[in-house]
C-alpha cells in the first residue's frame, strides 16, 4: 500500500471510464474508474486493505475525458479509481495527491467537496 503513490505515470489506455452516477438521500455520488481497471480486486495483505471495483457497483455508462473533467467539476462526491482517472482529479485540483491510495498499482480516492 502507498499513500500518495506517483499520480503521474499511468500507461497508454483507451482513454475512457466508467461513469455511474447514484443517488444517496440529498446526494449525488460519481464514480469514475479507468476502463482497464474495472473488475480489479487488490489487496494489501500487511494492511488487510482491499480495493475491489466491481461491475455490479463501479460498472456503467462508457464516457471519454471530457465528459470525465464535466462529472469532476460538477459533483461534490466523486470516487475516482484507476491511475488516469485519479491524474485527472490532481491534474483539475481536486485531488492533493497524498490523499490517494494505492494497492498494488491500483489507485483509489474519494473527493468530497464541502463549502461553508
Amino acid at each position: 500500500m502507498t499513500p500518495g503513490g506517483n499520480a503521474g505515470s499511468c500507461s497508454e489506455s483507451s482513454g475512457r471510464y466508467y461513469l455511474r452516477i447514484v443517488d444517496v438521500g440529498a446526494y449525488r455520488i460519481a464514480s469514475l474508474v479507468d476502463e482497464e481497471a474495472l473488475g480489479r480486486v487488490e489487496r494489501d495483505p500487511n494492511s488487510g486493505i482491499t480495493i475491489s471495483l466491481s461491475r455490479s457497483f463501479y460498472g456503467g455508462r462508457l464516457i471519454d475525458e471530457t465528459e470525465a473533467i464535466k462529472v469532476i467539476a460538477s459533483h461534490d462526491y466523486v470516487i475516482l479509481a484507476g491511475c488516469r482517472a485519479v491524474q485527472l482529479g490532481i491534474e483539475l485540483g481536486v485531488v492533493d495527491p497524498r490523499s490517494v491510495l494505492e494497492v498494488n498499482g491500483l489507485k483509489y480516492v474519494q473527493v468530497m467537496r464541502s463549502y461553508f
